[in-house]
């Protein structure tokens, strides 16, 4: 499926960029614990990569692969710095503005230098502001897990986040719903 939709998508722009993070949804486990940092999300992410690379494509597209034992990848666009994370790090969405600071509190983090965060495992869209950041909460692409529903209550309907980058911020930010 990603692999179709980069080919569908990238005809359209001058270049795209791919990127993932790990998640606790794709970790490899043994016995319910996750053994290192393998993740079949970013292992599946690597095999579209090189795929991209065996066919020579000539479409400009360009994919962010974070190394072992990183949780997040960063894309500078323009002035703006966008970093993606899973977002489960901080154990309930309510948190995630809290997490993000206490990541950015490490000059070196990416998180430091972020005008915007991207995330997703909380499966239903909301935007934020916090600390002069801005959190996109990414719904996800199925209605959500039942486990969450069952845990939370939240869910929402499938679908993506989509938004522009002028100068630092997140405009024209939209949540598509799949029909």
């Amino acid at each position: 499926m990603l692999t179709q939709t980069i080919l569908t998508l990238a005809p359209f722009a001058a270049e795209t960029t791919v990127s993932g993070v790990p998640s606790n949804h794709g970790e490899v486990r043994v016995g319910g614990q996750q053994v290192g940092y393998g993740d079949y999300g970013i292992g599946a992410l690597g095999a579209v990569a090189d795929a991209f690379r065996l066919i020579n494509s000539r479409l400009n597209v360009r994919f962010i692969i974070p190394d072992p034992g990183e949780i997040s990848t960063t894309i500078k666009i323009g002035e703006a710095v966008l970093v993606a994370v899973h977002g489960h790090q901080a154990k309930r969405i309510e948190n995630m503005p809290q997490w993000i600071a206490g990541q950015a509190a490490t000059p070196s983090s990416p998180f430091a230098r972020a005008t915007i965060i991207a995330h997703g495992h909380y499966h239903h869209a909301a935007y934020n502001t916090s600390r002069g950041r801005e959190i996109i909460s990414c719904p996800t692409l199925d209605a959500g897990s039942r486990w969450l529903r069952d845990q939370t209550g939240e869910w929402s309907q499938p679908g993506l986040a989509c938004f522009r980058v002028k100068g630092q911020h997140a405009t024209d930010l939209r949540f598509l719903e799949a029909q």
